[in-house]
């Protein structure tokens, strides 16, 4: 996003709401929900999401119904990457084609490192990084929830 583009953007959402920061969810309205979202994903750098949104008709309710429509049945191709710009795709390309003949070596080296996580011996501090993703459930326009999940793969 270009600079100047990103200061208008933040102008904007700063002159929108002042004192949205500190106010509860449930005392906002759609619209005030939204930028509060807006400002925690401009400060993370996740512009993209800040589109989506400000496009969105707001962020879900926390309940066992949004929790429900959450639950991931799988990964369309092309999903995107997460914080580290490793995608599914990637992996996929590094077991197939040209690079089959290091794919063992891959999937020797991905198991070895998940069974360190397994069996307890990664430092705790790492889990923030390997075992997390920003997440926002936004509204759809036509009724249900769009789960907005970038995870590391």
């Amino acid at each position: 996003m270009p600079s100047h583009s990103l200061q208008l953007l933040r102008e904007t959402l700063a002159e929108s709401s002042p004192t949205v920061s500190n106010v509860d969810d449930d005392d906002l309205d759609l619209g005030e929900q939204n930028i509060k979202q807006c400002k925690r994903k401009i400060c993370d750098g996740h512009y993209t999401a800040v589109v989506r949104v400000l496009s969105s008709s707001g962020v879900a309710p926390y309940s066992e119904a949004s929790l429900e429509d959450l639950k991931i049945k799988s990964f369309p191709r092309g999903t995107s990457c997460g914080r580290d710009g490793l995608c599914a795709q990637h992996l996929m390309d590094c077991l197939c084609g040209a690079a089959v003949a290091i794919s063992d070596e891959l999937v020797s080296s991905i198991t070895q490192v998940v069974n360190l996580f397994l069996v307890g011996n990664c430092p705790l501090m790492l889990g923030e990084y390997i075992a997390s993703a920003p997440f926002t459930p936004l509204v759809k326009s036509g009724g249900g929830i769009r789960p907005i999940t970038v995870g590391t793969v």
